[in-house]
C-alpha cells in the first residue's frame, strides 16, 4: 500500500501547504493564551500572561512553544524537499504521539478528562483539520514548484499589503528566505540568494503598484497633508483630561493626627474651562467627620508644647469657655474658636504631583487673605469631633469655596509620552515626523532608477524563470540567468530598455 502511494502517477497535484501552516500558526495562538490547559494548572488564572508580566517563563510553556515550531520547521523543510516518504512517517509519528498526549498523558497531568478541556479540544480540532490535509496532500503529491512565496501569486491590493506587512515582521522574512535556501538544490550562495528575493519583493511591490495606479487629483495631497498636520497638533493640544474625583483639606495639630478636615465630593465640583490652559473648579466642600480623638492622643496634644501661663480675668470669654470645656456636666459640650487667616481660597494642584500647594500668585500684591475659619469642638458621650464652618461667609454656612487651578492630567496609556514634559513631548514628535518626512525626500537620487520603472514584466518573469530552473536543477542556466538579472541592475541604459511601456 505505501509503494502505491509512493509511486502513483498523480493525476491530480494539489499544494495545499499554506492551509495546513495555517493550522498550525493557529493551534500556536491556542497554546500562547490558553496554556494553562495542557500544564498542571486547574484555573485560567494560572495564565501565562501573568507569569510574563512578572518576568518569569514557565519551561513546560517554553518547551511546547519551541516544539510547535519545530514541527512547523520539519514540515517547511518535508515540503522544500518535496519528499512523500518523510512526509509520511512525519505524519504517522504526529498521528501516535498526539493521540497518546492529548487522550492518556494530558488528563493525567491536569486531573481532567479530555471531553472536560475545552481548549484542548480546540487544539486538537485543528491538528485533525492538519491531519486532514497533510494526508490529501500526501494522496495528491507534491507539486513541482514550491519554492515561490503564496502572497505572490497575485497582484491585487490585499496581496500587496500582507506582503508588505509579512517583510516588516522582524527576522520573519529573513528566516524564511534562508530556510529556503537550506533545503532548496541551488548552485547560488547565500548572499546571492537574498539578494534575488530582495529583486522579487521589490518587483512584486513595483508590479501591484503600477497596476493600479491612478490619475491624482492636483491639491489633494497638500490639503491632507496641512489636515493631517492640524489634526496632530490639536490631539496633542486636548490631550490633557481632568483628574478631578475629589478635594480633601486636612489640619493636623502638632503631627499628632488630623484635628480638622473639609472634604468636596464629585457632586458639588463645578468645572470651568479658562482659556483651555487651565481648568477652575468652584469647590463647595462638604463637611466631613475626620476622626475622634482619644484620650491619649487628647494628652499628648496638651504636653506636646510644654508649660506655659496666662492670666485670665473673670470677664474673658475664653475663661467662660475653658470652665464648660473642663466641667464636662453637659451630655453635649460645645467650645467655638476663630481662626483668622487659616483656609487659602485660591489653590493650585499640579499635573504632575498628588499635592495641592497655596496659589501665591494671586495673593502676592493683591491685599487678599486666606478665609476666616470657626471650629466647634462638640463632645457627645465618649467621641469629640470639631465642625468647621466658613466665617467668612453669612449664616455661618457649613461650606467651604474653594477655587482650585488644577493642570491638565493625561490618561495613564499616555503616560510614556508625557513623562518627558511639554517639550520632551514636542521635540520627540518633530524628530520623529521630521525623520519620517526627510527619508522620503533625502536620498531620492539613488533609488529612482530602481523605483521609477514603468514597466516590471520581464524582471518579474525573469526571476520566475530563475525559480522555475531552479526546480528543473538546470544549474547552468540558473547561473546565466541570475548573472543576466545582476548585469541589468548594473547597466541603467539597459534596465531602460527592459523596463519601457509596451507600445499597443
Amino acid at each position: 500500500l505505501y509503494s502505491k502511494v509512493l509511486n502513483q502517477r498523480f493525476s491530480s497535484i494539489t499544494d495545499v501547504y499554506v492551509y495546513m501552516f495555517l493550522c498550525d500558526v493557529i493551534n500556536f495562538i491556542i497554546i500562547v493564551f490558553g496554556y494553562w490547559a495542557f500544564g498542571s494548572h486547574s484555573s485560567q488564572q494560572a495564565n501565562v500572561v501573568s507569569d510574563l508580566q512578572s518576568n518569569q517563563v514557565p519551561t513546560g510553556f517554553l518547551i511546547m512553544l519551541l516544539i510547535q515550531f519545530s514541527m512547523i520547521i520539519i514540515d517547511r523543510g518535508i515540503y522544500l524537499r518535496k519528499s512523500l516518504l518523510a512526509k509520511m512517517i512525519f505524519q504517522l509519528i504526529l498521528i501516535v504521539g498526539i493521540h497518546v498526549w492529548m487522550f492518556f498523558v494530558l488528563p493525567a497531568i491536569n486531573k481532567r478528562p479530555f471531553f472536560q478541556n475545552s481548549v484542548a479540544q480546540t487544539w486538537y480540532f485543528f491538528k485533525a483539520c492538519y491531519f486532514l490535509l497533510s494526508a490529501h496532500q500526501i494522496r495528491c503529491g507534491y507539486p513541482q514548484r514550491v519554492v515561490s512565496n503564496f502572497l505572490t501569486k497575485s497582484h491585487g491590493t490585499v496581496n500587496l499589503f500582507l506582503f508588505k506587512g509579512y517583510r516588516l515582521i522582524p527576522f520573519l522574512a529573513e528566516a524564511t528566505t534562508v530556510m529556503n535556501w537550506t533545503f532548496t538544490s541551488t548552485s547560488m550562495t547565500i548572499s546571492e540568494w537574498l539578494k534575488l528575493w530582495s529583486v522579487h519583493g521589490e518587483v512584486f511591490e513595483l508590479k501591484c503598484w503600477r497596476r493600479h495606479s491612478v490619475i491624482a487629483v492636483m491639491g489633494v495631497m497638500g490639503v491632507m497633508a496641512v489636515m493631517g498636520v492640524m489634526g496632530v497638533m490639536a490631539v496633542m493640544g486636548v490631550m490633557g483630561v481632568m483628574g478631578v474625583m475629589g478635594v480633601m483639606a486636612v489640619m493636623a495639630v502638632m503631627g499628632v493626627m488630623a484635628v480638622m478636615g473639609v472634604m468636596g465630593v464629585m457632586g458639588v465640583i463645578a468645572v470651568m474651562a479658562v482659556m483651555g490652559v487651565m481648568a477652575v473648579m468652584g469647590v463647595i466642600a462638604v463637611m466631613g467627620v475626620m476622626g475622634v480623638i482619644a484620650d491619649p492622643a487628647v494628652s499628648n496634644i496638651v504636653t506636646a508644647s510644654g508649660s506655659n501661663s496666662i492670666m485670665l480675668n473673670n470677664t474673658n470669654e475664653a475663661r467662660r469657655d475653658l470652665y464648660q470645656l473642663l466641667q464636662r456636666s453637659n451630655a453635649t459640650n460645645i467650645t467655638n474658636g476663630v481662626i483668622k487667616e487659616l483656609m487659602p481660597q485660591f489653590i493650585h494642584s499640579s499635573g504632575s504631583s498628588s499635592s495641592a500647594f497655596v496659589a501665591y500668585n494671586l495673593y502676592d500684591g493683591t491685599g487678599k487673605k486666606y478665609a476666616d475659619v470657626e471650629l466647634k469642638l462638640q463632645e457627645e458621650n465618649t467621641d469629640i469631633w470639631w465642625r468647621v464652618l466658613d466665617n467668612s461667609t453669612s449664616g455661618n454656612e457649613l461650606n467651604f469655596k474653594l477655587h482650585i487651578f488644577s493642570d491638565k492630567v493625561s490618561p495613564a496609556s499616555l503616560s510614556f509620552l508625557v513623562n518627558y514634559g511639554l517639550i520632551g513631548l514636542y521635540v520627540s514628535v518633530v524628530l520623529v515626523v521630521g525623520r519620517l518626512v526627510r527619508s522620503g525626500l533625502v536620498g531620492a537620487t539613488s533609488t529612482i532608477m530602481f523605483l521609477e520603472l514603468p514597466d516590471v514584466d520581464r524582471i518579474l518573469q525573469l526571476c520566475n524563470d530563475i525559480f522555475l530552473v531552479q526546480e528543473e536543477k538546470e544549474f547552468e542556466l540558473e547561473e546565466d540567468l541570475y548573472a543576466k538579472l545582476i548585469f541589468l541592475y548594473r547597466s541603467p541604459a539597459t534596465l531602460i530598455k527592459w523596463t519601457k511601456l509596451k507600445q499597443h
